[in-house]
């Protein structure tokens, strides 16, 4: 093993539990992805090292790994900590295959073991690492887990690896605009340049959350947010075989749902059909979260339920509306000709009420009063 690249600095912090009170770290380096898992206990933590800011996070961060002495549940615990917090550790497979690795390196250089990485997510943060694992003895570097359903959006996967694919560069998620409106016309110009389909799909996606913040305070915002639902869905079929390429799953497509609801509630029960139907179609059997489909699956069958009672529906409102009619056969109106001046009598209907009388309509010579 080297010297470490990053040299050897002082911890931020210090916690007993953990590595014998060592108050240095040596920055270690590298491009291979290391799994941190048990975030959601941790959101707090990691609220305040990133400043508390809403919406979605990228932050470059060094991590610093311990080899826990007094952990009752895995003594081959590996905790993650940040800025004096902990944030996570190192799943329990693979914290028994590094800990070794981990425990002579700290020998090493008197020092706990910090690696650079990322804290990214919107309403979930998450942590991930970059690290070269013969670093730690081992070989090979470790294959990535497969997808259980734990992939959500893909937002959080894709910036932690945008650094190492050069397919898609989410750079711009950190350029937009706070004010809503300029973020909005920022997204629309982007997409009319951008080709790479990940960075087209998160643009889209950044633009309909935009344009459905700003329903309440811009009128048109919710038609707008409809018209890029479309136009989201329109390039679909090219995200998913991106999608499948680089994580062989279809992540959470937000768009479906939202626009079951939005149709729902405009009592379209044909239109929110549709749009059921196409998520379950673009999912296929390739969904990272199963239960995104089995909600849309759920929807579709109630918008069915819905329209198989349209026709009994529609046979009362048409009686209703014969009787409305026969009602208003018997009311005659008194109307007075823009033309002629002369009053005439019509039989009320519905429908624009004329202008003129049927002597005026018609060209012959109207009556004398």
């Amino acid at each position: 093993m080297s010297d470490p690249p990053g040299g050897i600095r002082p911890s931020s912090s210090d916690d007993p539990r953990r590595d014998g009170g060592i108050g240095r770290s040596a920055l270690l380096t590298g491009s291979v992805g290391l799994d941190v898992v048990g975030e959601s206990y941790y959101q707090n933590n990691l609220r305040i090292i990133t400043g508390g800011r809403l919406g979605h996070v990228r932050l470059d961060i060094t991590a610093t790994l311990h080899a826990e002495l007094d952990n009752h549940y895995d003594p081959n615990a590996i905790s993650v900590w940040v800025s004096g917090l902990e944030v996570g550790h190192l799943p329990r497979e693979e914290a028994q295959r590094y800990r070794p690795g981990l425990v002579e390196l700290q020998r090493r250089y008197a020092a706990a073991i910090g690696l650079a990485g990322v804290v990214v997510g919107e309403e979930m943060l998450g942590v991930f690492l970059r690290h070269d694992p013969r670093d730690f003895g081992i070989v090979t570097a470790p294959a990535p887990p497969p997808h259980d359903g734990q992939l959500r959006t893909g937002l959080s996967d894709a910036l932690a690896t945008d650094a190492i694919d050069d397919s898609y560069d989410l750079s711009w998620l950190s350029t937009l605009p706070y004010d809503s409106a300029a973020a909005i016309a920022r997204l629309r110009e982007l997409l009319r340049d951008e080709p790479d389909p990940i960075d087209r799909h998160f643009m889209f996606h950044e633009l309909e959350a935009g344009l459905y913040r700003a329903r309440n305070a811009v009128p048109s915002a919710l038609s707008e947010f409809d018209e890029v639902c479309r136009q989201h869905d329109g390039e679909m079929e090219i995200f998913r075989a991106a999608f499948m390429a680089k994580w062989g799953v279809v992540p959470w497509l937000q768009t479906y749902r939202q626009m079951c609801i939005r149709e729902q509630k405009a009592d379209d029960f044909l239109a929110a059909l549709w749009w059921a139907e196409r998520g379950i179609a673009i999912y296929a059997s390739d969904a990272a979260r199963p239960e995104a489909v089995a909600d849309l699956a759920e929807r579709a069958s109630e918008y069915r339920a819905h329209l198989a009672e349209r026709p009994h529906v529609k046979k009362l409102r048409s009686a209703a509306s014969g009787l409305e009619h026969q009602a208003a056969a018997s009311v005659t109106e008194l109307l007075r000709c823009t033309k002629c001046g002369q009053q005439f009598e019509r039989t009320r209907a519905r429908g624009r009420k004329p202008s003129r009388c049927p002597a005026c309509r018609h060209g012959a010579p109207p009556e004398s009063p």
